[in-house]
């Protein structure tokens, strides 16, 4: 049964509101709990109605949403209202553009999913599981989601816009640059609108299957500064951070980014939160260079079995799971743990450390391999090799066993010698490694064309 039918959605939402009982997300379940048919089949405002993304039981703001925020999310609930500007990603279930808000001239990233291919890839579930989820959560290093809506044909969340592009970018360089083949381009030649081929339907009338308003709009060409003159800058300073010796970045620098994670993810396990997909591609850095998780469709919310091992399901991208994962058993929040040592891995070597193009090898790699180093890695920086072995330890209860322990760990204490040093990083008072340099507030130059966020089928459940 589809999710946007009336009964169809009940049944979802009955479901995930007595699975989804932690404190930080029963303001989102009661207004969910509360939807009644005719709110449902409501397309102009859908299950993604704008009071619900700004407003408290109490009638307050929601905490971390500016006065700005405020206003900007009065008139930001249909795609017209907003322009939309260049594509900064796109994935299985749909894509994401840079766009601005006609009235407050606010830009955001805009994420359209396409319903039909929610309900042909059975992702109902995550898809109002990261409703749920995204909007409870305020913090400095996590994507705050602004507002969702929907439309016939499509589900659209509205986040603020992270220019300074994806984590994977500081490490990896960027070698196709060219966009001539770009999908979501306007010819102002023909003034023809190029739809993504797997969008297409056999049935070209059908109103349903047809693309959502966002595809449909014009990427003008002449907003988009994709390829700005300040790109070479910025890729001459992200090769600065890199350490020759080893291929990944610099210690120093991969520890900035890992505290950040570090700390978003002990926020959301305090809420009892299972992130479940830790990953490059899912950290974005903002204007100042900040790195900032983004993608809550794979989060699970459990506050009544979070220390026992319940969950079974296999989800995530598969270079990042837990060996339980692999050998699907049950599990808990130490999954989080174990990625965020396969993400220290990669920030230090530019390669995760059980990767085979070989999903099967990989597989036994993951469950059966001891993690391998560089002699000379060992000799230079044993306070990184410690704490990696710990963090993928096989057995979950060896890894750490919260994220207090990890920050007293020798390594962290070598950059984060003492409480005074964490609260700067909160409170984004430090340089980040890499501070973006953008031609505009416009600037989609620090995009990859081949970036996902969080859009492919790794992101699915």
């Amino acid at each position: 049964m589809g999710l946007f039918t009336v009964s169809g959605a009940l049944e979802r939402m009955r479901d995930l509101h007595v699975r989804y009982t932690a404190p930080s997300v029963e303001l989102v379940q009661r207004h969910v709990s509360s939807y009644s048919p005719a709110r449902w089949r409501s397309l102009s405002s859908g299950i993604f109605g704008k009071k619900h993304a700004v407003r408290s039981s109490n009638g307050g703001k929601r905490r971390g949403t500016t006065s700005s925020d405020s206003v900007f999310l009065q008139g930001a609930s249909e795609v017209s209202s907003y322009d939309i500007r260049a594509l900064l990603g796109r994935g299985t279930f749909g894509s994401v553009h840079v766009a601005q808000h006609t009235t407050s001239g606010k830009i955001v990233a805009l994420k359209s999913i396409q319903k039909t291919q929610i309900e042909e890839m059975r992702q109902e579930t995550n898809v109002l599981r990261e409703q749920m989820v995204h909007f409870a959560l305020s913090h400095p290093f996590i994507c705050k989601l602004l507002a969702t809506f929907q439309d016939p044909v499509a589900v659209y969340f509205v986040m603020e816009y992270c220019p300074g592009g994806e984590l994977y970018s500081i490490l990896y360089d960027d070698d196709d640059e060219d966009v001539s083949d770009a999908e979501d381009f306007f010819n102002e030649e023909d003034e023809t609108y190029s739809i993504n081929s797997d969008r297409q339907t056999d049935v070209e009338d059908d109103e349903e299957d047809s693309p959502s308003e966002l595809d449909r709009t014009p990427v003008r060409a002449k907003c988009s500064h994709r390829y700005s003159s300040a790109k070479d800058v910025n890729e001459r300073a992200k090769r600065t951070l890199r350490n020759p010796n080893f291929g990944g970045l610099r210690e120093e620098h991969a520890a900035f980014y890992l505290a950040c994670v570090l700390d978003a993810l002990e926020y959301l396990h305090d809420r009892k939160i299972m992130y479940r997909d830790v990953k490059l591609e899912n950290i974005v850095l903002d204007v100042n260079g900040y790195p900032k998780l983004v993608d809550f469709g794979l989060s699970k919310s459990d506050a009544t079995h979070w220390e026992a091992s319940k969950s079974t399901t296999i989800c995530g991208s598969m270079e990042y799971m837990a060996p339980e994962l692999i050998e699907r058993q049950p599990y808990h929040q130490a999954v989080d743990i174990w990625s965020f040592g396969i993400l220290m891995y990669e920030l230090l070597f530019a390669v995760t450390p059980f990767y085979h193009p070989n999903h099967r090898e990989q597989g036994r790699r993951i469950t059966e391999d001891s993690v391998y180093f560089p002699e000379e890695f060992e000799t230079q920086c044993p306070e990184a090799a410690d704490l990696i072995r710990a963090l993928l330890a096989k057995e979950p209860l060896e890894r750490p066993c919260n994220w207090q322990k990890i920050r007293k760990s020798s390594f962290f204490r070598k950059y984060f010698s003492d409480t005074k040093t964490w609260r700067k990083l909160m409170e984004k008072k430090l340089r980040a490694p890499f501070v973006p340099t953008l031609k505009t507030d416009l600037d989609t130059s620090l995009f990859t064309k081949a970036a996902s966020l969080g859009l492919d089928l790794d992101d699915m459940e």
